[in-house]
C-alpha cells in the first residue's frame, strides 16, 4: 500500500489472511505500508513471509487491531519494523507467535531511525508473545523512538536460547540522542506500563530450556524513560544503563513466589536524578531533582554532632529550616 489514504478519512482493510510462500526473499513482505496515511488494519493474520510481516515507513495515523504475525523465514528481519517517519500508531491486541523452535530474529519488533527522523506517538495495548525463542543478547522490542506508550506484553511459553548474556530482554529502549549523533533534541519520553516481567528461567521444563533465561524485563539506555507496574516473577525487572538520567521507575505489588534476594531494579546509571520505587528491592530512591527541604526549600544535609542541649537542638532545627531563630 503506497500513497493511499489522506488526512481526513480512514481506509479500512479487514479480515485478511496473508500467507507467504515460505521462501527466503527480501521482497516478500506481508504488509508494506509506505506513504499511506489513516489506515485501519483489522483481523489479519500473516505468516510465511520471506522478510517482515509488517513494515511501515513514511506513513502516519495507522491503527492495527487483532493482528497475529508469524516469524519471517529470514530471521535477519523482524516480525514488525517501523522505520523513520511513522507517527501516531495504535496497536491493539497484536500477537507474535512462532510455530517451531527456530531462534527468533535479534529484534522481533524493531523501531529504526534515520538522522533527524524517528517514529513518535505509538501506543501498544493487549500485546501477547507466544513460543518465542529469543536470541541470546537480543530484545523482543528494540526501540529507537520517542514519546511512545507500551503496555507490557503477556508472555506465554517464551524462552531465551542461551544462558550467558545479560543483554537478553523483552524491551530495549535505545539511546535515541546518541544514535542520532546528537542531532535530535526531542529524545526520550517513552513509557512502559503493566506487569513488568522479571528474569524468566524455568528449570521445570525440558533440558533444552533448562535455566535458559531472559536476563531483564526492560533495559533502558535512554534518559527520560518511565516504567510503572507490578513487579513480575524473580526480579531483574528493569536495568538502567550507565549515564541514564531523569527516569522514573516504579514497581508496586508483586507476582509471587518472589526471590527477594534479587532486586527488581538494577541501577548502573551512576546518576542521582533517577527516581526508583522498588519496595522488594532497593526501596525508595528519590531523584535529586525531586528532593526538597522543609517548606519547599533546597535540601539541607543531615545535622551531625548536635549537642545534647536545648541550644544544640534549637540550632539544628533552625539549620533544617523547621523553625526560625
Amino acid at each position: 500500500w503506497e500513497g493511499v489514504g489522506n488526512n481526513f478519512g480512514w481506509r479500512a482493510h479487514r479480515h485478511l489472511r496473508l500467507e507467504g510462500n515460505g521462501v527466503d526473499n527480501a521482497a516478500n513482505v506481508g504488509l508494506n505500508i509506505d506513504g499511506s496515511n489513516n489506515g485501519h488494519w483489522q483481523n489479519i493474520s500473516i505468516k510465511g513471509t520471506g522478510a517482515q510481516a509488517i513494515y511501515c515507513t513514511g506513513s502516519n495515523w495507522q491503527r492495527f487491531t487483532d493482528i497475529v504475525v508469524g516469524r519471517p523465514v529470514n530471521t535477519s528481519y523482524p516480525y514488525i519494523q517501523v522505520h523513520r517517519v511513522a507517527n501516531n500508531y495504535l496497536w491493539e491486541n497484536v500477537g507474535l507467535r512462532s510455530e517451531d523452535a527456530t531462534t527468533d530474529p535479534v529484534a522481533c519488533v524493531k523501531y529504526t531511525n534515520e538522522t533527524g527522523y524517528v517514529a513518535t506517538g505509538h501506543q501498544w495495548t493487549g500485546t501477547w508473545l507466544e513460543n518465542l525463542h529469543i536470541a541470546e543478547g537480543s530484545a523482543v522490542f528494540d526501540v529507537t523512538a520517542r514519546s511512545c506508550l507500551f503496555g507490557f506484553p503477556w508472555v506465554f511459553d517464551c524462552e531465551a536460547v542461551a544462558t550467558t548474556s545479560t543483554d537478553t530482554t523483552i524491551f530495549l529502549i535505545r539511546d535515541l540522542l546518541g544514535d542520532e549523533g546528537g542531532t535530535n533534541p526531542w529524545a526520550g519520553g517513552n513509557h512502559i506500563v503493566g506487569q513488568i516481567t522479571g528474569q524468566i528461567q524455568d528449570t521445570g521444563k525440558s533440558a533444552e530450556f533448562h535455566e535458559n533465561r531472559i536476563a531483564f524485563g526492560v533495559k533502558i539506555n535512554e534518559s527520560g524513560t518511565r516504567v510503572s507496574g507490578l513487579r513480575g516473577f524473580q526480579g531483574n525487572n528493569v536495568y538502567l544503563a550507565a549515564g541514564v538520567e531523569d527516569c522514573w521507575i516504579e514497581l508496586g505489588g508483586a507476582e509471587y513466589d518472589q526471590d527477594d534476594a534479587v532486586a527488581g531494579v538494577v541501577d548502573s546509571s551512576g546518576n542521582s536524578t533517577n527516581t526508583i520505587i522498588d519496595p522488594l528491592g532497593v526501596g525508595i530512591q528519590w531523584g535529586s531533582a525531586a528532593k526538597q527541604g522543609f517548606y519547599g526549600t533546597t535540601p539541607v544535609a543531615q545535622q551531625t554532632g548536635v549537642a545534647v542541649s536545648a541550644a544544640g537542638v534549637h540550632a539544628a532545627l533552625v539549620n533544617l529550616g523547621l523553625i526560625t531563630a
